[in-house]
């Protein structure tokens, strides 16, 4: 079975190194799962907007 491993901020280009910046701009750090959805920058982006749209109809 393939396993995915997590990228690593520092040295990742593209899509989701814009994505790690914003995140680790928000947080001071990006978590080992959004590393790992850097794999694949439209999961990573889906898991992002999901997220915020929570925090918005829950109001956290």
């Amino acid at each position: 079975m393939t396993r995915l491993k997590a990228l690593n901020p520092e040295t990742t280009t593209g899509k989701s190194k814009e994505l790690f910046d914003g995140i680790q701009n928000k947080l001071g750090t990006v978590p080992n799962l959004m590393k790992t959805m850097g794999n694949s920058p439209a999961v990573l982006q889906g898991y992002l907007n999901l997220s915020g749209a929570l925090l918005v109809v829950y109001k956290i």
